[in-house]
């Protein structure tokens, strides 16, 4: 008898650019060779048979995730069948990070920590709380005795807010923190076997402690959540950190985000002397795509694979300042051609973490006028 192929069923909807309409789908993957099939629910039809997906990714096969099918960039609303929801309800836990102002020198690190921890980063916002912002969260913090002492740590200045998700999301960051996960924090996830929990005592760590914040259970963590990554337009969430002043913009590519590299090449960004003062990860449509790569239009022959590749998934936008930032900070990237900067610049970021001229990992401003353009793109026009 010949064994079921695994498959996954996702309910998906599409904004069609020409009619207006919002067209609702059931999406099937199957997870052997990542292949999909599309059924047009209003319509009562197949819209696609089963056909090839290369750059569908697990990570964004999730409620909320945003997947790329054949020039569609559709969002996944809700789960498709009981099974799907059964497989991945407990592996796609959310929780609530906050890096504090205090330890953002070390975003880096806790970002490689992160995914040491089998989590996945799936958004992130460098925030300027205000005391009103934090005043959110007084329901379920004034009962402590810090709350006063954790506003004024939250409001002294640019914070990181990451929504991270994996199996036992909220008892793993909170271990990662270096909390105990206490009898309290276990009756609260019934679903979590304490074995489930990796205990990482993780040196990169050990000075983070009270620095960092993580939701005590998973129903906190949706109400916090929905605080700084509205998901409704009942209000905006703090504000971006973002200062138009001299600084380049850095993209750092889906595939690169894909395979984890986001701490190391925060890392290396901080390493080498720059700021980080902005921070917002993104989901592209391939409209703002050519819109954000239209200079290299008939100039590049592989604009149509970059337009792709900047779609096909999550990318992260970094605003970086320092001297002469936009002429240092392409130096430190190195040639767009991560062979090429293996061989002139192998130090160079390019060369460390990119793997062709479309997977290049970065882009970075090329022209001293057009960092502030390219920040504002991000972090204002796509903001609206």
């Amino acid at each position: 008898m010949q064994e079921c192929e695994q498959r996954l069923c996702f309910l998906a909807e599409w904004p069609d650019p020409c009619s207006g309409i919002v067209r609702h789908f059931q999406l099937i993957v199957y997870l052997k060779d990542f292949s999909v099939e599309m059924y047009d629910i209003r319509n009562h039809r197949v819209f696609l048979r089963r056909t090839g997906c290369p750059s569908l990714s697990r990570r964004e096969l999730r409620i909320g995730g945003k997947v790329l099918v054949c020039s569609r960039l559709l969002s996944i609303t809700n789960y498709g069948d009981a099974y799907t929801a059964g497989e991945l309800h407990n592996t796609h836990q959310k929780t609530l990070a906050l890096v504090k102002p205090q330890a953002m020198a070390k975003m880096g690190t806790i970002m490689e920590v992160i995914t040491e921890a089998g989590l996945t980063i799936t958004q992130a916002r460098m925030v300027k709380f205000e005391r009103k912002d934090v005043e959110d969260y007084s329901t379920r913090l004034q009962a402590n005795c810090c709350f006063n002492e954790m506003i004024n740590e939250l409001v002294s200045g640019p914070a990181l807010a990451m929504e991270l998700m994996g199996k036992n999301a909220v008892l793993v960051w909170r271990r990662s923190l270096g909390f105990s996960t206490s009898a309290v924090d276990e009756s609260r996830e019934p679903d979590c076997a304490k074995g489930d929990v990796p205990n990482l005592a993780n040196d990169k760590l050990q000075s983070i402690g009270e620095q960092g914040y993580g939701s005590p259970s998973s129903e906190e963590a949706v109400q916090e959540l929905d605080i700084i990554f509205p998901s409704t337009g009942h209000h905006h969430g703090p504000s971006s950190a973002v200062r138009l002043d001299n600084s380049t913009c850095c993209i750092i590519k889906p595939h690169a985000i894909s395979e984890g590299l986001v701490g190391k090449i925060v890392n290396a960004i901080l390493e080498a002397g720059f700021e980080i003062s902005a921070l917002r990860m993104l989901v592209l449509e391939i409209k703002d795509a050519k819109k954000f790569l239209e200079v290299y239009y008939g100039v590049v022959q592989e604009y149509t694979a970059l337009v792709t590749e900047l779609s096909t998934g999550p990318c992260m936008a970094l605003q970086v300042c320092g001297e002469s930032a936009v002429e240092s900070f392409r130096e430190l990237c190195g040639p767009s051609d991560p062979e090429i900067a293996r061989t002139l610049r192998p130090n160079s970021l390019r060369a460390l973490f990119g793997k062709n001229k479309v997977q290049n990992a970065l882009h970075c401003t090329d022209l001293p006028e057009d960092g502030k353009l390219e920040v504002e793109y991000f972090f204002k026009v796509l903001s609206n």
